[in-house]
C-alpha cells in the first residue's frame, strides 16, 4: 500500500493531477516543455500516481485520466485552494485553473 500523502507531497504530483483534471495535460513531451520537468522525472511521477491509483492510463491511447480516488482528493485540494485565497491573497482564478497555469507556480519553478 502506498501512502497517498507521500505521493501528493512530491514536487510534481498535484501539478500533474490538476493539468489532467482541467484538460491541460496534452501529452508527455508538451508537459515537459511547459514545466521544465525532466522526462525521467515525469515518467517516474506518472508511474507513482498510477501505482497509488490516482491515475489510470489508457493502454490504447497512452492518455491518462483521473480515478474516483483522485477526483475525491482534488475536492479536498479545492478546499485548500479556497483557504489559500482567503488567507494568502492568492487570486480567485486559482480555483478554476491547473497549477501549471498559475503565475505563482511558474515563478516558483523559475527560481528552483
Amino acid at each position: 500500500m502506498i501512502e497517498t500523502t507521500h505521493i501528493l507531497g512530491k514536487k510534481w504530483a498535484i501539478a500533474i493531477l490538476t493539468d489532467i483534471r482541467f484538460g491541460k495535460f496534452k501529452g508527455f513531451y508538451q508537459f515537459t516543455l511547459k514545466t521544465k520537468i525532466t522526462p525521467r522525472m515525469l515518467s517516474k511521477q506518472l508511474k507513482e500516481l498510477e501505482k497509488a491509483e490516482l491515475l489510470k492510463k489508457n493502454a490504447n491511447t497512452n492518455e491518462y485520466s483521473l480515478t474516483k480516488k483522485s477526483q475525491e482528493i482534488l475536492q479536498i485540494l479545492d478546499k485548500v485552494k479556497k483557504w489559500n485565497i482567503k488567507w494568502n491573497n492568492v487570486p480567485q482564478t486559482c480555483l478554476n485553473r491547473s497549477c501549471t497555469e498559475c503565475n505563482l507556480f511558474l515563478e516558483n519553478k523559475a527560481t528552483n
